[in-house]
């Protein structure tokens, strides 16, 4: 028995989306985002840049702006609630924010989505302090 090409495709897209809405599950229920926080730690530009044209295959992107703005408030509050380590905190918001800037355009295409995700996250932190 031989496939056709056009059967090889679709059995090639349906395995991929299967494989992927199973990471993309995962991703969300069981990591927690943990690779996701792993991976923007350690600047992983191509890695992140894989996962963001993976999740688009399978419409997940909703999920990795959650995991960003998720990561970008948690990496950013533990400075600025520290009041004692106020010195440190105007040059730690501009280097994670040129960072963030360079995993924008280098790793999620320059989505407008992404960049009002680190816009709203970074007035999050800075209210923080405010109140």
């Amino acid at each position: 028995m031989y496939l056709t090409g056009h059967e090889i495709l679709i059995l090639q897209q349906y395995f991929t989306h299967q494989l992927l809405c199973m990471y993309v599950w995962f991703f969300c229920v069981c990591g927690v985002f943990q690779g996701f926080t792993m991976l923007m730690d350690a600047n992983r530009i191509n890695d992140l840049s894989r996962m963001y044209n993976l999740f688009q295959r399978v419409n997940a992107v909703e999920l990795l702006k959650l995991a960003l703005s998720s990561y970008i408030r948690a990496t950013g509050q533990g400075i600025i609630m520290d009041e004692e380590k106020d010195k440190e905190l105007v040059p730690f918001l501009l280097e994670f924010k040129a960072s963030l800037d360079k995993i924008l355009e280098e790793s999620f295409a320059k989505n407008e989505a992404f960049s009002n995700t680190i816009k709203d996250s970074f007035e999050h932190l800075i209210n923080l302090r405010q109140v």
